[in-house]
């Protein structure tokens, strides 16, 4: 594929994408996020006043290992260290701010603030993904901070990945390359929440079955929005394959033909992210407020 080729889909998907903006699809897409922003925010306010009425707290620890090897490190006996606590979690708190987040991203999407930007859509699902996992481990066990962080940044580098695989769409190579790195980076934080899981049942301490539950569940939804998005990038991906034809002489109607189906694939694309994010957002709040901050 030359730069001429690539240039003609790009231009002609920018077109099309201009054409979806002001079209029905693109004001369901805003229907959609308003609702969604509206659902999730009357959530964040019932979260709440439930949370303050119990007076129920979960507090989850972050802990931080500050000595060094010293001595052992040449055989030398030393103390043995002890974890201190830098932090801590109040997994009630934690739901209601992640809903409220979603619920301003999705508002801001509606009023037409952010209609179209990719990157801002892939950002917001930086935080509050990663946020999302980082509360998974924590139930799970996972209490060193260093850990925690890892775990953060391979969840917001897998989201942003998402974001680099739209970029490069049309590019050459693999048309997929950026998702399956996104993927194989995305894994690794639930492969540290199955190790914490698996190890914790060995030694007789495992989790509770509302931990596990949420756990799965949250996964689940991982694995839908890898497939939604799998599913919008090849059709991105196919777009290259006209690129590549572009010496015939009708390449140029062929690219602008293909870019609508990326356009409209791009909306169904954000659509679905709508309503993942809308969804795993509130079951995830609901299950850790009902299975585990009302019992406690």
């Amino acid at each position: 594929m030359d730069d001429a080729g690539a240039a003609r889909v790009r231009d002609a998907g920018a077109a099309a994408s201009a054409r979806g903006a002001g079209s029905g699809l693109g004001a369901r897409g805003d229907r959609a996020a308003g609702v969604a922003a509206a659902v999730l925010g009357v959530e964040a306010v019932a979260l709440a006043i439930v949370r303050a009425a119990t007076g129920r707290r979960v507090l989850l620890p972050v802990d931080a290992w500050l000595s060094s090897l010293g001595g052992r490190a040449s055989g030398t006996p030393g103390p043995t260290p002890e974890p201190v606590q830098i932090a801590v979690t109040d997994l009630g708190v934690a739901v209601v701010v992640l809903c409220v987040l979603v619920a301003v991203a999705r508002a801001l999407e509606a009023a037409g603030r952010t209609r179209g930007s990719d990157t801002a859509r892939w950002v917001e699902f930086s935080v509050t993904a990663s946020v999302t996992v980082f509360l998974v481990a924590q139930l799970n066990g996972v209490q060193d901070v260093t850990t925690l962080v890892l775990v953060y940044a391979a969840t917001s580098g897998m989201a942003l990945f998402g974001l680099l695989q739209q970029r490069v769409g049309v590019g050459r190579g693999h048309p997929k390359l950026a998702l399956c790195f996104g993927a194989g980076l995305g894994i690794v934080p639930w492969g540290v929440v199955a190790f914490q899981q698996i190890g914790a049942g060995l030694v007789g301490d495992p989790p509770s079955v509302a931990v596990r539950v949420i756990t799965l569940v949250m996964l689940a939804f991982a694995g839908a929005f890898l497939v939604a998005q799998w599913r919008v990038a090849g059709v991105a991906g196919g777009a290259s394959v006209v690129a590549d034809a572009d010496a015939s002489a009708d390449a140029g109607a062929g690219a602008t033909g293909r870019a609508d189906a990326v356009g409209r694939g791009g909306f169904r694309g954000e659509r679905m992210h709508v309503l993942l994010s809308a969804a795993s957002t509130s079951v995830f709040a609901w299950l850790v407020v009902l299975g585990l901050v009302l019992p406690n």
